[in-house]
């Protein structure tokens, strides 16, 4: 029984007698499966990493990245935990009842932030080097690192730098 063919089953129950428009059930805090009812269905697990940056760009003067970034701008930069969310989705295999092997899926995400994991994002990456490190530029920098990794399943990536501030891309 996978977290894939569990959602299904519960999706398949309730919806007889609710008539639901998706499932979604949590394993554990951070991986979930969801069904809609179209019978796609997505897995996305949630990943942290811990890194430095600068809001800065060269475009514009110290007193415009000033203005436009305040503490952000600090020339030794500032942490985050970073936290991601990955959401694959499509028909899953049913013999099997995977969308995705739980260890790739995993494996494909932490192999894409390893690079990022404990540096500052603006020196010791080429990332962002000719853009600001942005939430939105972390997130479309991030993007093609799991979906290459993932045989282009990747549907939905979400990054918190904080807790108020998510940046979100999705596949249209």
């Amino acid at each position: 029984m996978t977290t894939e063919s569990l959602a299904d089953y519960s999706y398949q129950r309730v919806n007889a007698s609710l008539g639901l428009d998706r499932v979604r059930l949590h394993e554990r805090d951070d991986f979930f499966a969801e069904v809609w009812n179209d019978k796609t269905v997505f897995l996305g697990m949630q990943m942290p990493f811990h890194a430095a940056h600068r809001l800065h760009t060269t475009a514009l003067s110290d007193a415009e990245n000033a203005k436009l970034y305040g503490k952000c701008d600090n020339l030794h930069g500032h942490g985050h935990r970073y936290l991601t969310e990955t959401t694959i989705g499509g028909e899953y295999d049913r013999r099997s009842g995977t969308l995705r092997d739980f260890v790739t899926f995993k494996k494909a995400i932490e192999e894409s932030l390893k690079p990022w994991q404990d540096r500052h994002l603006d020196l010791e990456t080429e990332d962002f080097r000719d853009a600001p490190s942005t939430g939105e530029n972390i997130v479309r920098a991030l993007w093609p690192k799991i979906d290459n990794r993932l045989d282009q399943q990747l549907v939905r990536l979400r990054l918190w730098e904080t807790a108020n501030n998510r940046f979100t891309l999705r596949r249209t």
